[in-house]
Formats: C-alpha cells, structure tokens, sequence
C-alpha cells in the first residue's frame, strides 16, 4: 500500500459526480487497489484479486471502527453522551467483527440454522405463508413490502427467537432504526438518535428474555 496521494474519494458524495465517479475509482485503484481514504476514514478496494482476499478474511483490514467513522458527523464527547449503547453494541454486530472472534460467532449462527431446526420449523413457515397471501387476497390493493414479504422472515425470526408475533411491529422499527443507520455513510444527528433508541429498547426486551 502505497503512500497518500493528493486526490481522495468521499464515499458520502457519490451522487452528485454521476459518471465521473468511475474516474474516480479508475484513478484509486490504479494508485493502490487497497486504498485508506482519509475523506472517508476507512479502506477502499477497488480490485477484483483484493476484493476476493477481503473477503477471504487474508487482508488486515479492520471493521468496527464505528466511533471513528461518526467523528465526520459529531465530536466524540458527543457521540458518548448521545449514543453510549450504539457505539458499545454495533462494532459487535457479526459484519463488523473481524478475526477469530468473527469465526467464533459466525459457527454459533450456523448451528442456529441446522437442518433439523429448519426442518422443524418448516410447517410454520407453511402455515404462515399461506395466512399471509389469504389476507393479501382478501384486500383490493397492497403494498407488496409491507403486507407479505416483511410478514413471512419477520414472523420465523420470531419464532426461532421464542417470541410472539405481536413483536411484528418492534422488530419493523428495530431493523429500519438499525439498518438505515448503517447503510447511511454520513447518518444526520436525528438517525443516530433513532439508532441509539432501538438499540436502548433491543437491550431492554431481551436482556430478560436472555435470563430467562
């Protein structure tokens, strides 16, 4: 990885270059196709072998660098005195850990997905479906996201959880507070602010239900 170059890449000012951001990545990868931008505060990999390594876990490239990535948006003492539950519980959500503790975690997932545990669960998924698409058919018009595709993996995940379908609507609010925080490169104040209380919220339903 060569030194820092004059020109960088603002990962969080895509739109307005249009076409011109192909240059843009042309000019990073032939420079260094493992690129550390400092606009952006994380690596860039632009070619096709070291994306393949990425992925592969063989590159050092550390995840969980959350609390650095929002100093963009917020000083730090900021940043601790509004999301003190985001910033201790995201960096150990599974995409952003790295390394054996990655690994480790990863292998927990995949026994949580046995075949005898999704064969067990198969009758249900049946039986929700078909509930699903009988009070989709029973409506002159639908919204296709909301009324069935959220309502089938929505409802499994609760029951493999051991949780009631009337969490439906915390776990809508939970994966939109979560996920529009994360795919969001620069997240304004105000989302931040809705990730901390869905993370508050998260602890505080499943910490018993954990004990329990």
């Amino acid at each position: 990885m060569s030194a820092q170059p004059s020109f960088d890449i603002n990962l969080a000012k895509l739109a307005p270059l249009g076409d011109e951001v192909v240059q843009q990545l042309n000019a990073v990868r032939e420079h260094d196709p493992i690129f550390w931008s400092e606009a952006s505060r994380c690596w860039v990999v632009t070619g096709h072998q070291e994306v393949i390594e990425g992925f592969s876990g063989n590159l050092p490239l550390l995840n969980g660098k959350m609390e650095s990535l929002l100093q963009r948006i917020l000083p730090g003492d900021e940043l601790h005195r509004r999301i003190p539950n985001a910033l201790r519980v995201m960096p150990r959500i599974l995409p952003n850990m790295d390394g054996p503790e990655h690994q480790r975690l990863r292998k927990l997932f995949v026994k949580a997905f046995s075949k005898r545990i999704i064969d067990d669960v198969r009758p249900y998924v049946r039986e929700r479906i078909d509930f699903v698409l009988e009070r989709a058919a029973a409506q002159r018009e639908i919204e296709f996201n909301e009324g069935v595709a959220r309502q089938v993996p929505g409802a499994v995940i609760l029951k493999l959880l051991g949780m009631p379908d009337t969490y439906l609507e915390r776990l809508k609010w939970w994966t939109d507070g979560t996920t529009q925080a994360l795919v969001s490169f620069d997240p304004p104040p105000a989302m931040l602010d809705v990730l901390e209380a869905v993370i508050k919220d998260m602890i505080e339903t499943f910490t018993p239900l954990i004990e329990e």
